[in-house]
């Protein structure tokens, strides 16, 4: 699949901003056979920035071509009639930060009664954007906010445990996860006192999420779900 885009926006006295993107998208299933399937792919993002700075703001420099690219493999195996293992990898490449490597594991039991147990690892990234980069307070020299020219991408590593069952008129599912978060956004002070945008939060998040269904006649149906966060850690490093 692939998609063009176009946008503009226009702030008065700030800025404005013309993009223009074009995106390719591709994914291929193998036939699933001998209790094993592969799916692969790939994608590339071109978008053509241009931004109309003011003496407020500006994005440095104003026209910058950014450019993305990933490709991915997942296999997942059934190494029993009740057990289930995936495993993948993603390998993503940005203008900023070049390539990223996004692993993932999970491991799913069935067991009787449409009760399934499963675990999985995982780290995500997300990757700088202009903002992070290439934002500066005013809009000229001398500057307040200076950018980010160290910017790196933000990084989070996910171990989850997770409960389902299913009956006829209900089910239900828990989900239990701790989450570390690293090179979070931050500000830094150089030592002429100018700001720049860093990496020097971290922080922790254990998180309970839950969801529910329930057919209560054939034509009404109840659905409840939320996400309790049980503690929370942040701090400041460098």
């Amino acid at each position: 699949q692939s998609y063009v885009d176009y946008t503009k926006r226009i702030i008065p006295a700030l800025f404005t901003e013309s993009m223009q993107t074009l995106d390719l998208d591709i994914q291929y299933a193998s036939p699933s056979g001998h209790n094993t399937q592969t799916i692969w792919g790939g994608g590339y993002r071109l978008t053509a920035d241009r931004v109309g700075n003011s003496d407020q703001l500006a994005f440095l420099p104003a026209h910058r071509n950014l450019r993305w690219a990933n490709l991915f493999v997942q296999h997942e195996r059934l190494i029993s009639p009740t057990i289930n293992l995936t495993l993948g990898s993603k390998f993503e490449s940005n203008v900023y930060t070049g390539l990223e490597f996004l692993p993932i594991m999970k491991v799913a039991w069935k067991l009787e009664n449409e009760r399934l147990l499963w675990a999985g690892l995982g780290r995500s990234v997300r990757a700088p954007s202009r903002l992070d980069v290439d934002f500066f307070v005013p809009g000229k020299f001398p500057y307040v906010l200076a950018g980010g020219p160290q910017f790196q991408s933000e990084l989070a590593n996910t171990v989850e445990l997770g409960w389902r069952q299913q009956a006829p008129s209900w089910s239900y599912s828990l989900t239990l996860s701790h989450s570390e978060f690293m090179r979070l956004r931050s500000l830094k002070s150089l030592p002429d006192g100018v700001l720049v945008l860093a990496n020097q939060i971290r922080g922790e998040v254990d998180a309970l999420e839950g969801w529910g269904s329930y057919q209560a006649t054939r034509t009404l149906a109840f659905d409840l779900g939320g996400v309790i966060l049980a503690s929370t850690r942040r701090e400041r490093v460098g």
